[in-house]
């Protein structure tokens, strides 16, 4: 697969998380809970080569209320149930605040990886 289709494939297994939005535009507004895809890092193996491995960051962002702790702690399962490529590796999850649009919405960031062919 190159970038754009395994961009796509993480995309569509996100999509299979019941009841939340999947963007793939960081600049949109999120209408919780949602999951924003990002654009990859990207790691090289040598000059004048393509890029040998990628790290998407899906950030899970819910509603800033007092049943926020335990839907960031669902999201944990929900995300690793939904990436059922063996291709796909989550390397981390990070707590934190997703900003969108002025609103700060409480979030897990997740950094998932993937060797590109």
């Amino acid at each position: 697969m190159n970038l754009v289709e395994t961009r796509q494939s993480l995309i569509q297994q996100l999509k299979t998380i019941p009841d939340v939005r999947v963007y793939d535009d960081p600049g949109a507004t999120i209408q919780p809970p949602g999951v924003v895809v990002s654009v990859p890092t990207l790691t090289w193996g040598g000059v004048f080569v393509q890029p040998r491995e990628a790290e998407f960051t899906v950030t899970y962002s819910v509603a800033m209320d007092d049943r926020a702790p335990s839907r960031l702690l669902d999201a944990v399962a929900e995300v690793s149930e939904a990436i059922t490529d063996p291709d796909f590796v989550i390397t981390s999850a990070t707590p934190g605040i997703y900003t969108s649009n002025g609103v700060e919405l409480p979030s897990y960031s997740f950094t998932i990886a993937t060797t590109l062919s």
